[in-house]
């Protein structure tokens, strides 16, 4: 079973908050009688309609077709039953499967023959479930399911029966993450109360949910047989609003290409400083003479447009002067790296297909026509050469990673990049007054932004070493120096120019930054924290820009804020750029709602042209646009997975591709890095799904970098971990790092991470050798299964990397070499130790019968409990495993548990109100009723037991609210009402029920009924009320 990924505003803690609210809505009648008539076509009920929608709903809403939900029933089938007080109510799963593009007539017959089966077998418990299906043990989490449903039906009163109102509560609890109640009205609409959890969602978020199953609702019953994926979810106005956040899309008609920009530059300001490299520099005459001349002799080579000419040096001021030179020829230049693999750079220029290579002596290449820099003595012009090439034409190409494994090469035009520039201009406030490094590798096409950001404003560029580029220190000094003003770089970095700032002594004015942009990977806030305390936020500004090569360096961009590191969005993308347009859609390309993740797909002028060379593959990732209006629109499928705030704020999610499920759980690393870099001796962490050769289930693996003068203890790092995150996102394996391999893009090199087999941490503590047989047997076959060299005495099952999967292999290997355990079993004894010593203590026994038999007065216990039980009980027997949940609940969180419940009625009756005439009715019922003469002791036995006793009294109070006025008698029942919910009850004490009535005129009370839902359940409560 897998997990429904809720989409929540917040990430889930460690350990499941009760703390809820519920927002109510109504289904108007006229949408109702559609909706009820299509059940009775298909021999559906009104609850089977409304459940396969609410399923539907939330198959879309998580991106699943598996979709688990929880319905109570009242678990009274048994005609002795009926008029039983006391607990009986069970939940049964309903599991719905929404694959194979059903219609919704279809999916309705799915669910009724769900629904149909389940209630055949309601009696089964649930615990018994839970114990059959051994589904991950998850304190996040409710087990198998975390969403429940019910509706119930209206009930005509019948004549000279009380009149009664029914009117919504707001609950403060939710005993689950969402929880939909529907009740039927007798004008024939349904009134329905959604409750949810507080700690995952904002009210917002609720509401919104709301109308996307009014709007959901609508649909069906407009149109039954289309399919399920094509009914409509969103609201007009929530269409609109995605519509308008999607951007402008505005057109860029560019009529210049970049040299020609630059040659203006060139012209105005000749002797101001164009290019800077270990302390020698050209002005921007001396560039624009140097590259002229080069652009001539690739002519003469046959350069020109939709040509490509390959680029291959050391960074350095000839670099700068190749790159602009191969422009200025018409051509369009391939960055070839030398820091790169030489199969690599040989692949793309076997690939790309170049008329001419640009290199030194040492860069050089044989297999292609090789034009050395500066080696040809021909005086060739130093003037402008005429424009051959035009804003459409190819500017550059670079080959990016393919899923295949094979380098793709994507072309960009100078129109691409020029829009680019434009677009941020104002935002960015650039000029000449600009300070710029190309840190980057120019085979990244973040150097594009470094490089002619700086150039085509007038700027200078100061070119950095890739030796001080790979070093923090040195590149904190080569800012300090040059006073660069705006600084580019990868998350991975900016992180450790942290580090290194942190450890030097700057006057506060040594930095001359103004602008620090992110990206070219996921920024993670979080990280921003010591930056933060350190400048604050203005000065320099921070802005974290989202872009792939394929849309031209950048798509979004977003200032990052100081305490924003403290908020829920981990890495804001912000809103498009003025000329782009951005979608978030699911599978069939519909928009997906707010808050909900979908694929981000990019349109506008910023598209490159496509793959050289790769017609099929352009047509795959670059489709039509449906949502443009102008003719031969497209739009670009990134792969990557982002959502909407409800401020129209993007939050980048990471790849659809690298999704992680641990234990059926599906997971975003980039959560658990969150956490790692919240503690204070981590200076950066890589959270990965790791899978050993011929398993099927993954690990995860952590990464960790140590803070300078720290160390990173895996125990403690775990231990920690687990007070945040639920126990399925704590890494099984901490592999420490001095440092993060990077590639020569800037980013961590994932190729080059160490092997976690060989170089992982487990957890603390030394190996103790498996002492006795049992140990042995234990530890071989625990290393067996998780596949260990070798496992100790003290040893953790699921620190190992053990989870319930594996545990099932594990008991199911024991039984094989003779030791006859549970799942249960190695759940309580997670080491090896513990574990043995168990089995050789354990009673051998067999599954408990299905069948129930009447059994005498304590025969449910062992005879130590029933010789140690106080005098004055009349029964005694275990708690149940649904009491026991809803007791520790209640304990756990005392102020705001779920269980303990408060009913008001108020009452107009022409009798007066006899006090006397209660509490005689209360004694007699808890005379009648053992439950209400029942306590829990959870501590004295073997096992928690419920004690019944011979006798106790219901504590019934009385106030007299008769001198009060309305407004009055209003706020001192709710005060009544808050103070009676912070008063719960004892468990240990019977009964745990209690009456109060306020009088407020001589034919007018209100009657307060108090219980603990682990004795009564909604139909016992309702039979106590008849009674009274």
């Amino acid at each position: 079973l897998t997990p429904l990924a809720l989409p929540t505003d917040r990430p889930r803690g460690p350990v499941r908050d009760a703390a809820g609210a519920t927002a109510t809505f109504t289904v108007p009648a006229e949408l109702v009688q559609p909706l009820v008539e299509l059940g009775r076509s298909q021999g559906a009920t009104p609850f089977m309609v409304f459940l396969a929608a609410f399923q539907l709903l939330l198959g879309r809403s998580c991106g699943q077709h598996d979709v688990v939900v929880g319905t109570p029933v009242a678990g009274r089938d048994r005609p002795e039953t009926q008029a039983m007080v006391g607990l009986f109510a069970n939940t049964v799963a309903l599991r719905t499967d929404l694959s194979g593009a059903p219609s919704f007539l279809e999916l309705l017959g799915r669910v009724r023959e769900t629904a149909l089966g389940a209630f055949t077998h309601q009696e089964t418990p649930f615990e018994r479930l839970v114990d059959e299906l051994a589904p991950e043990r998850d304190p996040s989490r409710n087990p198998i399911f975390q969403v429940v449903f019910q509706l119930a039906a209206h009930t005509p009163p019948e004549p000279g029966a009380l009149r009664a109102e029914q009117r919504p509560v707001d609950w403060r609890t939710a005993k689950f993450d969402l929880g939909l109640a529907l009740g039927s009205t007798a004008e024939g609409a349904i009134v329905g109360q959604l409750e949810y959890a507080t700690a995952l969602f904002d009210e917002a978020t609720i509401h919104r949910t709301i109308a996307h199953y009014l709007r959901l609702l609508a649909a069906i019953a407009a149109d039954p047989g289309k399919p399920v994926h094509r009914l409509e979810l969103l609201p007009d106005a929530e269409r609109a609003l995605l519509a308008s956040w999607s951007g402008s899309g505005r057109d860029h008609a560019a009529e210049q290409t970049l040299p020609e920009v630059f040659e203006r530059w060139a012209a105005r300001t000749p002797d101001a400083p164009a290019v800077r490299c270990e302390g020698v520099w050209l002005g921007y005459g001396e560039l624009n003479a140097r590259a002229n001349r080069l652009a001539h002799r690739l002519r003469a080579l046959g350069a020109g447009p939709e040509t490509l000419v390959g680029v291959r040096f050391e960074r350095g001021l000839d670099l700068v002067v190749a790159l602009l030179g191969v422009l200025k020829s018409g051509a369009g230049y391939l960055p070839l790296d030398p820091g790169q693999p030489a199969d690599r750079l040989a692949y793309i220029l076997a690939d790309a297909g170049v008329t001419a290579l640009v290199a030194d002596r040492r860069t050089g290449e044989e297999t292609v026509t090789t034009l050395l820099l500066d080696e040809d003595d021909r005086p060739w012009p130093a003037t402008d050469p005429a424009p051959l090439a035009g804003p459409g034409n190819t500017a550059y190409v670079i080959y990016t990673s393919g899923s295949t494994g094979t380098p793709k090469g994507v072309q960009v035009t100078h129109a691409n990049v020029l829009r680019l520039l434009d677009s941020c201009r104002q935002d960015f406030g650039f000029g000449p007054e600009d300070v710029w490094t190309l840190f980057h590798s120019y085979a990244f096409d973040f150097s594009v932004w470094e490089l002619w950001g700086a150039l085509l404003n007038g700027g200078r560029v100061v070119v950095v070493p890739y030796a001080v580029s790979r070093s923090p220190q040195d590149f904190l000094d080569l800012l300090v120096a040059e006073r660069v003003t705006v600084l580019n770089q990868t998350p991975s970095a900016f992180r450790g120019l942290q580090e290194a700032v942190a450890l030097a002594d700057l006057r506060p004015d040594a930095l001359a930054l103004r602008t620090v942009v992110f990206g070219g990977e996921a920024l993670d806030v979080t990280e921003l924290a010591p930056w933060f305390e350190r400048f604050g936020d203005r000065r320099p500004s921070l802005v974290n820009m989202y872009g792939i090569t394929e849309t031209t360096v950048h798509v979004t961009h977003r200032p990052v804020r100081a305490g924003e590191e403290a908020g829920a969005r981990r890495s804001p993308i912000g809103r498009p750029l003025g000329d782009l347009r951005l979608y978030l859609l699911d599978p069939d390309l519909d928009r997906v709602p707010i808050g909900v993740p979908g694929q981000l797909y990019v349109s506008g002028p910023g598209l490159a042209r496509g793959y050289l060379g790769r017609p099929g593959l352009t047509a795959e990732r670059f489709l039509p646009d449906p949502f443009a209006a102008e003719p031969g629109a497209r739009m670009y499928r990134t792969g990557d997975l982002a959502r909407y705030g409800a401020d129209g704020d993007l939050e980048f999610l990471g790849r659809a591709d690298e999704q992680v499920k641990i234990r059926g759980h599906r997971i975003e690393p980039g959560e658990i890095e969150a956490a790692l870099a919240g503690l204070p001796e981590v200076d950066g962490s890589l959270v990965i799904a790791h899978r050993r050769p011929g398993e099927r289930e993954a690990r995860l693996i952590a990464y960790v970098v140590a803070r300078a003068g720290r160390s990173v203890e895996a125990a403690e790092l775990r231990a920690r971990l687990g007070r945040t995150l639920p126990g399925y996102m704590v890494p099984a394996v901490f592999v420490p790092l001095d440092a993060f391999p990077m590639t020569a893009n800037g980013k961590i090199d994932r190729r080059a991470l160490p092997d976690p087999d060989a170089h992982g941490v487990r957890g603390a503590g030394e190996y103790v050798n498996p002492r006795t047989r049992s140990e042995q047997i234990v530890a071989e076959t625990w290393a067996e299964v998780l596949g260990l060299p070798k496992v100790g005495a003290l040893d953790n099952f699921f620190e190992l990397g053990g989870d319930s999967i594996r545990a099932i292999k594990v008991v199911g290997a024991l039984r094989r070499r003779g030791i006859d355990l549970t799942v249960q079993n190695l759940l309580v004894h997670q080491s090896v130790e513990g574990l043995a010593g168990f089995a050789g203590t354990a009673a051998p026994g067999g599954p408990a019968s299905v069948e129930e038999e009447r059994v005498a007065p304590f025969a449910l216990l062992t005879p130590a409990d029933r010789a140690a039980l106080p005098p004055g009980l009349v029964d005694a027997y275990p708690l149940a495993m649904v009491q026991a949940a809803m007791v520790y609940q209640m304990l756990a969180d005392r102020d705001e548990s779920p269980y303990h419940n408060i009913t008001l009625f108020p009452f107009i009756d022409d009798a007066p109100f006899s006090l006397p005439a209660l509490r005689a009715a209360a004694a007699q019922l808890t005379r009648r009723h053992e439950i209400l003469r029942t306590g829990f002791d959870l501590t004295a036995f073997s096992e928690p037991l419920q004690l019944v006793h011979a006798h106790a009294e219901v504590q019934v109070g009385y106030d007299d609210l008769r001198g009060l006025d309305e407004e009055q008698v209003r706020a001192e029942l709710e005060r009544f009402a808050a103070e009676t919910r912070r008063t719960p009850f004892d468990v240990g004490e019977a009964p745990m029920l209690r009456f109060h009535v306020h009088q407020t005129a001589e034919d007018r009370w209100t009657f307060s009924f108090v219980e603990c839902h682990a004795i009564l359940d909604g139909w016992s409560h309702h039979s106590l009320i008849d009674e009274l």
